[in-house]
């Protein structure tokens, strides 16, 4: 965390910030400090940046870094007003000894970019550029999921969604695109559903640490939502800081420094879990809808290597190459030329799940690039 020495809104990058508003920084400290003490009072060790002056937003320490396992990508903000905040956050990192990557491409941090148990949930939109979610997913060996936020007053993706746990967010859908609300449906159909009046009051923008859920004390609804979820909410205070479109959330950074989970067991590389030489796969329906299932996925397999073609559906032809892990999930690139005669290409992620009778699941989260860009997720299933 950074206090806010420093203060005020004298530019605006944001819906939120009104330069011709009047700021109290005395207040901003006060709020800052209590926010700190609950954190400490809860048994989480919090760090301290020093502030520098002529950068006000340096207390939006979150949007400085992403650190998984002790591994930092370092922000390149968007706007020149907080190009300065970069180098004072690599300097900390780099005299506490963790090792920094500087990202080639606009990336706000954990403002745009969400660990989660399985996966890094990836903004984009308006700060973070979409590319950078590669550059996240290569850095930290974990898949990504990218996100297409459309509402500017929910301009990073901490604005909009809070992972609460391993397993569980809570998120207000009307930030998102249609795509990337099906995406998340998908993915977490538990979750919790925001609406606008708590999302407005920055409800989001919570810090949760499994258990404890600290957001700003305006939203009553969903406060009252993750108690029923079994969450305890409590209420904090940031509305001075709230003038410059942040929160709780904004406020602290997570140094992820170690892996919580047991270690998976030691294994010679290039083995997997699961041989996908010569299995065949298909589309079947997800949510209900139809995904044309006369196509056909071959699949090949040699070492951790992966790779295949499809017919079938809309595509006249399609290709795939990418690699597989351990527990034999697929993390590829993909191009197929469609009916229509146009091009396409992508990435995919896939999760596999043994069904009853042996046969093979995969879970896809796919994101295609060029001109028609999108995000979605898909099923298959062996075929015998």
């Amino acid at each position: 965390m950074c206090p806010p020495n420093h203060f005020e809104v004298s530019y605006s990058i944001n819906p939120w910030m009104e330069p011709d508003k009047p700021t109290d920084a005395p207040l901003a400290l006060v709020q800052w400090e209590r926010l700190r003490a609950q954190l400490v009072a809860l048994g989480h060790r919090v760090e301290v940046v020093p502030p520098r002056p002529g950068l006000p937003d340096m207390v939006f320490a979150a949007n400085a870094a992403t650190v998984v396992g002790g591994r930092v990508l370092a922000a390149r903000y968007r706007y020149p007003q907080r190009f300065g905040e970069a180098p004072a956050y690599q300097a900390w990192f780099a005299e506490h000894g963790y090792p920094v990557r500087r990202s080639r491409f606009v990336n706000e941090g954990e403002g745009d970019l969400l660990p989660t148990g399985a996966r890094l949930l990836a903004g984009t939109g308006f700060r973070t550029d979409h590319r950078a979610h590669a550059e996240a997913a290569d850095h930290f060996g974990i898949p990504v999921v990218t996100l297409r936020l459309v509402d500017p007053y929910f301009y990073h993706l901490d604005t909009a969604l809070a992972v609460l746990d391993h397993e569980e967010i809570m998120y207000y859908p009307g930030a998102f695109s249609p795509d990337s609300q099906a995406v998340l449906r998908e993915l977490y159909p538990t979750a919790i559903r925001a609406d606008r009046a708590d999302a407005a009051v920055f409800g989001l923008n919570a810090i949760s640490d499994g258990r404890h859920v600290l957001l700003p004390q305006a939203a009553v609804n969903l406060a009252e939502s993750l108690r029923a979820a079994g969450f305890e909410p409590i209420a904090v205070d940031l509305s001075e800081l709230l003038k410059a479109g942040g929160a709780a959330k904004c406020c602290a950074l997570e140094l992820r420094d170690v892996v919580t989970t047991a270690p998976p067991e030691r294994k010679a590389p290039g083995f997997t879990m699961i041989d996908y030489e010569g299995r065949r796969f298909r589309p079947v329906a997800v949510n209900g809808a139809d995904e044309g299932s006369d196509q056909v996925a071959v699949y090949r397999q040699k070492g951790d290597l992966v790779w295949g073609e499809f017919t079938g559906g809309k595509a006249r032809r399609g290709s795939l190459t990418g690699t597989c892990g351990p527990e034999g999930e697929l993390d590829f690139a993909y191009c197929m030329v469609l009916e229509s005669g146009e091009v396409i290409s992508g990435h995919c992620t896939s999760i596999p799940r043994i069904l009853d009778d042996g046969r093979i699941q995969l879970d896809e989260v796919w994101q295609r690039y060029g001109p028609h860009q999108s995000v979605g997720v898909s099923r298959l299933q062996e075929i015998r």
